[in-house]
């Protein structure tokens, strides 16, 4: 059974769309501040997908929301998707790496999205459901549209990712399990 939300769900203070946005902007002009006017400051911002793996935190609940049928979180999961396509995401090692990454890597600089997947809402329902059945699966939803993309951007400067997206989901799971969520 599909939930849904209020409108007001996305557009209420404090929520992630308005987050979103608001750093984007940000980012966008420090980075031409800096290029009309250089300084030899070298400016790098990560833009991270949602950050999974062994650690409890609000973006794993997000990424593990088709399992616990959490309709605020899962909510969260499918507006990334409505704005973005896919929802990125990261391992918070891979994240870690990628910030001590850029930090040592001379003459870097700019924007960089940092996710090793990018995948739909059902794609990690039905990762889920086929991994593991004896689970609640409430939340698979096809949409009929497909989009590829992706940002080899970070990898092209030399980066690379050591987990895969079935290891980030099975890592949130298993925190979650922990935690006492599932």
């Amino acid at each position: 059974m599909a939930h849904t939300l209020p409108p007001r769900f996305l557009t209420g203070p404090g929520r992630v769309c308005n987050y979103t946005p608001a750093k984007t902007n940000t980012e966008q002009e420090l980075l031409k501040i800096l290029e009309q006017k250089p300084n030899g400051l070298e400016v790098v911002t990560l833009g991270l997908g949602l950050v999974g793996g062994g650690v409890p935190s609000t973006t794993t609940l997000v990424i593990v929301s088709p399992i616990t049928n959490n309709v605020i979180r899962y909510q969260e999961q499918k507006y990334l998707e409505a704005l973005l396509g896919k929802v990125p995401i990261i391992h918070i090692e891979d994240a870690c790496r990628a910030h001590i990454f850029c930090a040592e890597t001379p003459s870097l600089k700019g924007r960089f999205l940092c996710a090793s997947s990018f995948v739909s809402c059902a794609e990690i329902a039905k990762y889920y459901q086929k991994a593991y059945p004896q689970l609640n699966h409430e939340y698979l939803e096809e949409h009929g549209k497909e989009v590829k993309w992706g940002s080899r951007k970070l990898e092209d400067k030399g980066f690379s990712y050591k987990y895969s997206m079935e290891m980030i989901l099975d890592d949130c799971l298993e925190c979650a399990k922990r935690s006492g969520i599932v």
